[in-house]
């Protein structure tokens, strides 16, 4: 696998979560081999902004139920009144503080 292959056509690049899993398969292929995400991440949080039209939360609740089969911990945050960018747009401390509240809870 091409880490060069994870950019979208139009230049963009996936979301952070999937680009990292993806730069490290192609680093590691033998551990990653017929898995899918799910087989490799222990934990997974999923946070959405209410506001988020982008991702509607249909997709988002969708994805976080094919999850809950995984042996780790499977969340899903939705913080209120935040729109999709809501990793940088002001406020985004309360976002990064539920993701390091969630990772610490397993460290």
């Amino acid at each position: 696998m091409n880490a060069h292959a994870a950019v979208e056509p139009d230049g963009r690049r996936p979301p952070l979560r999937w680009w990292a899993r993806v730069t490290t398969a192609a680093e590691h292929p033998e551990v990653f081999a017929g898995k899918s995400i799910g087989q490799i991440a222990d934990h997974l949080e999923t946070i959405i902004g209410g506001l988020d039209h982008t991702v509607p939360w249909a997709i988002v609740n969708a994805s976080y139920k094919q999850q809950q089969d995984n042996p780790g911990v499977t969340e899903i945050v939705k913080i209120k009144g935040r729109g999709h960018a809501l990793t940088i747009d002001s406020g985004w401390r309360e976002v990064a503080d539920t993701a390091l509240a969630f990772v610490q809870r397993f460290t």
